[in-house]
């Protein structure tokens, strides 16, 4: 299911209160899940990934190992890069 697909679906379904927990699913909020998970799915690409190194792949696991690869390809053995600037 695409990107679009999935916020059509959400925006045609009829969203009830469940009056036994309090929950309620409103489209907006599902709309934005939907984006963020799509978001970071979609960035899983080489250039945001810890062993992508001057257009190499450096990862051994992986069977383009030393070779120069797009910077939008994207693979199974993604592990994001580290951002320095958010402090743990």
């Amino acid at each position: 299911m695409t990107r679009e697909e999935a916020i059509y679906k959400v925006n045609n379904q009829v969203f009830e209160a469940d009056y036994d927990t309090g929950l309620v699913m409103y489209p907006d909020s599902a709309v934005r899940i939907i984006k963020e998970i799509y978001d970071d799915f979609e960035s899983r690409v080489c250039k945001n990934c810890f062993y992508y190194f001057e257009e190499t792949c450096v990862c051994d696991e992986s069977p383009l190992v030393t070779e120069i690869v797009d910077e939008n390809y994207g693979c199974n053995k993604f592990k994001r890069k580290r951002d320095e600037s958010i402090q743990i």
